[in-house]
């Protein structure tokens, strides 16, 4: 949890910086692809540094395409749904964040560990696929002045 509200801090300005530049669906795809390749680094290698670059690219992909994810609701929902649409938004990455490792202890009493990891790969990699082919938005991406949804 800790690692997570690091990663957080730190990765806010690229994946902001990141958001200018491309939509967010595109961003996500990356940030879906960056935790894919970290749970295969931990699948595959073997050691304390893969274990803990790969830990560390799970932590930023996840952590950072939440921030997206989040940022692009108020484009997706009506006006009037929002505050439920973040709600549940963040109810569904905390239990994301759960799944992961429960489900890899699961089945490591089933199989191996790597097995475990590359099955838990399929989650991320199913974002990435439905980031680059469901995208609702993907010709237009918003105004950088253009305000997102009710004022604070």
């Amino acid at each position: 949890m800790y690692g997570r509200a690091a990663c957080s801090v730190l990765a806010g300005r690229p994946v902001g910086t990141l958001t200018d530049r491309f939509t967010g669906w595109q961003v996500s795809a990356g940030l879906a692809a960056l935790t894919v390749v970290g749970v295969l680094v931990v699948a595959i290698f073997t050691g304390p540094v893969p274990i803990v670059v790969g830990t560390a690219l799970t932590v930023c992909g996840f952590a950072g395409a939440q921030a997206v994810l989040v940022s692009l609701a108020p484009d997706l929902v009506a006006a009037d749904d929002r505050d439920t649409a973040h709600s549940l938004l963040n109810f569904m990455n905390a239990l994301g964040g759960g799944i992961g490792p429960a489900a890899v202890a699961g089945l490591s009493g089933i199989v191996p560990v790597p097995v475990a990891l590359a099955v838990l790969a399929a989650l991320p990699l199913a974002g990435l696929v439905l980031s680059l082919t469901r995208r609702p938005t993907a010709d237009r991406r918003p105004e950088p002045d253009a305000t997102r949804g009710r004022p604070r």
